[in-house]
C-alpha cells in the first residue's frame, strides 16, 4: 500500500462518500492525474443505518462495521482517516481510539473552520438529519 494515502469510511450513505471524493478530486490543484491524493474507500453500503440507531429506531449499531472498516484501512497502511458522514461522527470518539492514526473530527474540523472565519461565531445553523440533530454532537461542539 502506497504510505501517502488517505483512508475513507464511507458508504454512509453512498452518496455523501462520492460528492466527498468529487470534492477532494476537484479541489485539488493538480497539474497530471498522478499529482491527485491517494485515497483508500472502504465504500461499506450495507452498514445499518445511523440515524436509525441514534433516534432509537434501530438496536443494530452501526459501530462494529464502522470499526471494522477503520481498522481495515489502518491495517492497509494509509497515514490517515476520513469520514464524510456528519451522522456517523456519532460514533467517532470509540473509532479514533480504536486505531493509532490521525482521524480527524467533521465536527471539530467544520466548527473550528467556522470560527476562524467569524471568531464573533456564537450560533450556526445546520442541515442535518434527524440522526445528526438528536446526537448532539454540532451542539455540544
Amino acid at each position: 500500500m502506497n504510505a501517502d494515502a488517505i483512508g475513507v469510511v464511507g458508504g454512509l450513505g453512498p452518496l455523501a462518500t462520492v460528492y466527498f471524493l468529487e470534492r477532494v478530486v476537484a479541489l485539488t490543484d493538480v497539474d497530471t492525474d498522478q499529482e491527485h491524493v491517494n485515497l483508500v474507500v472502504m465504500q461499506h453500503a450495507s452498514t445499518p443505518d445511523r440515524t436509525a440507531f441514534v433516534t432509537g429506531r434501530s438496536d443494530e449499531s452501526p459501530l462494529p462495521t464502522m470499526l471494522a472498516n477503520a481498522l481495515t484501512l489502518e491495517r492497509l497502511g494509509v497515514t490517515a482517516i476520513v469520514m464524510p458522514c456528519n451522522t456517523a461522527h456519532y460514533f467517532h470518539a470509540e473509532l479514533s481510539r480504536a486505531v493509532s492514526i490521525p482521524f480527524p473530527s467533521i465536527v471539530d474540523v467544520s466548527v473550528d473552520r467556522a470560527r476562524t472565519r467569524r471568531p464573533s461565531l456564537t450560533r450556526l445553523g445546520l442541515l442535518a438529519t434527524d440522526g445528526t440533530v438528536a446526537s448532539g454532537m454540532y451542539a455540544e461542539a
